[in-house]
């Protein structure tokens, strides 16, 4: 019983305390937020959640959508085949933010290099495109959004201590790309390039060697046709002396554009500031073959030519060139000094997708060295 009692002394004693506790923190009701409290609490929460919500929104667009990893993939197997071109050229002609052109060894076994070109025209939604040889260019890429090369070159210099050909035959002169629309050789339409071949500094001369011509069949099995080489007069047009001429029959030739190589019997030597044209006239029969006309393919110093008196006048259309290549040797002064340029790497970023994260990026080191040529 004492037991009991004791127990009960005890829960009382507790329940008592903890009224006492009660009572030693009066019962009073806990003082709210004012007004101003109020607002300002709900102006930060409003901007912590603008914050919040812009971040996400941020970190939500950095993350690649299955369609941007989709074009970047695209993007990069264009590059990498663009890389792989240009690590293949022996010289480049052509080097732009949006172009790439340059040569590289004979690979259909007709004795001369081939052209390979890449280009976009600025304008967004519009192909890459890759030219290879007198082939019309192929679509790489459709709907690029942007497209930009870069590149490094090394610079060496040599004096040269006699008068001689530097470096064997090389190529002097290489129509550019462009849409190729095949024009008919007929009595009234006759065409031809005229050229004035960049020259490196130092040289006093040049050689011309072989010419290279893409021509076709018309259908015709009668015509024949000639190809012929004159040096420019002071207007920049044949001045009607031929210094070498090569007359071809229709028949001979192939329904495809094909070019086909003229040997001159002997080097036609020039001088540094001139120029030579190559004329395509007609000989006899309705019609007697087709050339290929590159147009909006500017070439630097050269202008495709037409006649529709036989060749006895010509117009220049500096805008267009004639699918064709010139190759010869260089001569250089005594004492004079020769500079050579040599691409060393390529850089290049393409995007197809609006968003950045579609953009795919190289940057190559171009073990070959290809000599730039312009």
């Amino acid at each position: 019983m004492a037991v009991g009692r004791l127990g009960d002394h005890c829960a009382a004693s507790a329940v008592q305390g903890v009224q006492l506790i009660a009572r030693a923190s009066p019962n009073q009701a806990r003082r709210g937020f004012t007004l101003a409290e109020l607002a300002v609490a709900v102006a930060l929460s409003s901007l912590l959640t603008v914050a919040l919500g812009t971040a996400l929104s941020v970190a939500v667009r950095a993350v690649p959508t299955a369609s941007a990893t989709t074009t970047a993939h695209a993007a990069a197997r264009a590059l990498a085949r663009l890389a792989a071109d240009v690590a293949c050229m022996d010289s480049v002609t052509v080097c732009t933010a949006q172009k790439i052109e340059g040569t590289v060894h004979d690979r259909d076994g007709d004795g001369r290099p081939e052209t390979i070109v890449w280009q976009w025209n600025g304008t967004p939604g519009t192909a890459l495109t890759r030219g290879y040889g007198s082939d019309n260019p192929e679509t790489v890429l459709a709907g690029v959004q942007e497209f930009t090369l870069g590149n490094s070159t090394r610079t060496t210099t040599q004096t040269v201590s006699t008068s001689a050909a530097s470096g064997g035959e090389t190529t002097l002169f290489r129509s550019g790309g462009g849409a190729a629309q095949r024009s008919l050789i007929s009595s009234s339409a006759s065409a031809g390039e005229s050229i004035v071949p960049t020259l490196p500094t130092g040289a006093s001369g040049w050689s011309l060697t072989r010419a290279v011509v893409g021509i076709a069949s018309s259908g015709s099995a009668d015509g024949v046709f000639r190809i012929s080489v004159q040096r420019l007069n002071g207007a920049g047009l044949p001045d009607g002396i031929s210094l070498a001429q090569f007359d071809v029959s229709e028949n001979t030739l192939s329904a495809t554009i094909t070019p086909v190589v003229f040997d001159m019997l002997a080097p036609i030597s020039m001088s540094a500031s001139q120029g030579v044209a190559v004329l395509v006239t007609h000989i006899s029969g309705a019609v007697s073959g087709q050339v290929a006309v590159r147009t909006g393919a500017r070439s630097s110093g050269a202008a495709l030519l037409r006649s529709t008196d036989g060749g006895t006048t010509w117009t220049a259309e500096p805008e267009s060139t004639l699918d064709m290549a010139l190759y010869g040797t260089i001569t250089v002064s005594p004492g004079a000094t020769t500079s050579r340029v040599y691409v060393e790497d390529l850089r290049a970023r393409l995007r197809t997708g609006a968003s950045s994260t579609s953009a795919a990026e190289i940057a190559v080191r171009l073990l070959n060295g290809p000599e730039y040529r312009p």
